[in-house]
């Protein structure tokens, strides 16, 4: 018996068919969780995945993605003889979450945080290509530029590491038309892409931010709309893809590298 989130997944993958039908073809996929638990029995997602992949399949070809749940070296294995195609991988990747990521009180440690949080964003390049070459195809469904927590909308329960006050938003107005935070917090969006897009590419989180966020001085570092207008990234985008490439990595060729 499918469970009732699988019925609306296959409700979903009919409804995108007949969009397509109609001639709107702009949904890119259909992701079937998100952000399932961290800790739970990746072995009980991954059953869940395969009964839901077979129902949805029942009815459309719509493009596939699975979260991996902040987990990776399991998708190896939990993936052995994976019978679908046409299947992709979600991953998240931020810096704003953890004690060790996040925890500065000065302007000098702001400073260091971030030279560090740019020098590790090219760094999950290599965990990116190592959960496409174990796993499938991945994508950075989730990023941002925030290196602290401190927007008051996404703050979590006080017993999380979210939100703890370290100090970390003691300077974050200062850091608004100062030039050394702007050129870093550009260094940072164009090592992230870099990152991502050796891999299937990435999504922004988010778009924009609600009524009101757009007071907060971290507004900027979570909505893609503000971090255009603040230009910290690039737009277009299309006009710095050298750039973006080159942030990260030099190539000998342009050719896609293989595992």
């Amino acid at each position: 018996m499918l469970s009732a989130t699988t019925k609306v997944l296959v409700s979903m993958a009919k409804y995108i068919g007949a969009l397509k039908t109609s001639g709107l073809d702009n949904i890119m996929a259909l992701e079937l969780l998100n952000e399932p638990w961290v800790f739970a029995d990746m072995s009980l997602i991954r059953d869940w995945y395969v009964v839901t992949i077979k129902a949805i399949r029942a009815v459309s070809d719509v493009p596939l993605v699975i979260s991996d749940a902040f987990r990776h070296t399991e998708w190896d294995w939990l993936l052995t003889d994976f019978p679908f195609t046409n299947v992709y991988l979600d991953t998240h990747i931020y810096h704003a979450f953890n004690a060790d990521d996040i925890a500065s009180s000065t302007p000098i440690c702001d400073h260091n945080k971030m030279i560090v949080a740019q020098n590790i964003a090219c760094g999950y390049g290599s965990m990116l290509r190592f959960k496409t070459c174990i796993s499938l195809p991945t994508m950075v469904g989730e990023w941002s530029l925030a290196v602290d927590d401190c927007i008051d909308v996404i703050r979590g329960a006080e017993s999380s590491v979210q939100f703890k006050d370290f100090g970390q938003c003691k300077n974050l107005k200062e850091r608004l038309n100062d030039p050394w935070w702007i050129q870093a917090y550009q260094t940072f969006a164009l090592k992230n892409m870099a990152m991502a897009e050796r891999e299937l590419g990435w999504f922004f989180w988010t778009w924009k931010t609600g009524s009101g966020a757009d007071k907060d001085p971290s507004t900027p570092y979570w909505s893609y709309m503000q971090a255009v207008k603040s230009k910290i990234i690039p737009a277009p985008l299309g006009d710095f893809d050298q750039q973006i490439l080159e942030s990260c990595y030099t190539f000998e060729s342009t050719e896609p590298y293989v595992c």
